[in-house]
């Protein structure tokens, strides 16, 4: 869960894939108006992070995300719009969403895990 949320999102939906062998992917999606953010955390056991994006308007960057090697997407037309992909010990991270890139950094540097 995050610590840090944009002012005004709420949590209106998560979905719970099962993968087998105790695993799981898990998807909380947030919205605040018509902004929206998507966090998703996967078993990273033999998955890669990939991300596809439109190479004309989409500036990508190298990031660390508590210490781990992360990529920044982000795309200003259409209202903007961030992406940011990180693995982090055996598990995967994507945390994309109609806000801007420091905002989506500042989300993921707040993730923490529920007891």
């Amino acid at each position: 869960m995050p610590g840090y949320l944009p002012h005004g999102f709420t949590l209106p939906q998560v979905k719970y894939y099962p993968e087998g062998k105790g695993f799981a992917r898990v998807e909380l999606y947030y919205t605040a108006g018509e902004k929206w953010l998507l966090i998703v955390q996967w078993k990273a056991e033999n998955q890669g992070i990939g991300y596809s994006f439109d190479t004309d308007d989409t500036v990508v960057s190298d990031v660390a995300v508590r210490g781990n090697p992360g990529k920044l997407y982000y795309r200003q037309s259409n209202g903007g719009y961030s992406q940011l992909t990180w693995a982090e010990g055996d598990r995967n991270y994507r945390i994309g969403g109609a806000i801007g890139p420091s905002e989506i950094e500042r989300v993921a540097s707040s993730l923490r895990q529920l007891n």
